[in-house]
């Protein structure tokens, strides 16, 4: 059986933009393909440490799961949230291979 794959975004509130020097905080939005749970949590920034707590959080303590494969956009703060949850090392983070014949498997 694959790994359950855990998909993330970040999202904002609102429909307004921000005036010049508001702040839009954030939100890191989870879902389980598995079982389709979703989970959505306002952060304080893209790159602050709370983030990474709760997908560890999500994924280990909600979900149960010790290996997962996690997935999102390229986003450069998605993929430093990745590789920062697999620094930890308390969660076995898989990377998704892509498919024979896709240009990224030559």
């Amino acid at each position: 059986m694959r790994e359950p794959m855990i998909c993330m975004d970040f999202g904002y509130m609102g429909e307004k933009q921000k005036q010049a020097g508001e702040e839009a905080r954030p939100i890191l939005r989870t879902k389980c393909r598995r079982t389709g749970h979703i989970a959505a949590d306002m952060l304080i920034s893209k790159d602050h440490g709370y983030g990474v707590r709760r997908l560890v959080q999500y994924v280990e303590r909600v979900r149960g799961y010790n290996r997962v494969m996690i997935k999102g956009d390229q986003e450069p703060a998605l993929m430093a949230l990745r590789d920062k949850v697999r620094a930890l090392g308390s969660l076995e983070v898989v990377d998704e291979e892509a498919p024979t014949g896709d240009s990224q498997s030559q």
